[in-house]
């Protein structure tokens, strides 16, 4: 076990560190197309009952509404304090290689249009056409980032 004087040590040149990362930050985009918040992050689970018994009754998650997309179901977890969930993401059967699983980032866009042009005018494409679902009154879009991580983009009702 660390000495707490290294610990705070520690901590106290970590803070540091962090505040002159910020300090130059990188040049933001010219003109900025979309207001960009975390929604959720997704967990692939092996077994969703299991797994969302552990989140509600050990977090005290609140659990949603099971969703099935295809070849995964898919549950969301609110946080009580609100805020981006937690996306627990269970195969119905072998997956195939496509298949949306853990590694994905969803995201709240404001206009999900204006973000698609300004992903292209940088040399970005997103995967596929966006889509309009009208079951959740939302249209959805996705991309990878340079590591093959799925970005789901999602603008909700105005």
């Amino acid at each position: 076990m660390l000495p707490l004087k290294v610990v705070f040590c520690t901590a106290v040149l970590m803070a540091m560190s962090s505040q002159a990362a910020f300090a130059n930050p990188p040049k933001a985009p010219v003109a900025i197309a979309s207001d960009i918040r975390l929604m959720n992050i997704t967990f692939a689970v092996s077994d969703m009952e299991r797994a969302a018994e552990f989140y509600s009754k050990g977090l005290g998650l609140k659990v949603g509404t099971k969703m099935n997309r295809g070849d995964v179901v898919e549950l969301p977890l609110a946080f009580p304090s609100g805020g981006p969930g937690i996306l627990l993401v269970s195969a119905k059967k072998t997956l195939s290689a496509k298949a949306p699983m853990s590694g994905r980032a969803i995201l709240s866009v404001s206009d999900i249009a204006s973000l698609k042009s300004q992903l292209e005018a940088a040399g970005y494409a997103m995967r596929g056409p966006i889509s309009d679902v009208p079951q959740f009154h939302v249209r959805v879009g996705h991309l990878q980032d340079p590591d093959g991580n799925e970005l789901e983009l999602v603008q909700m009702p105005r």
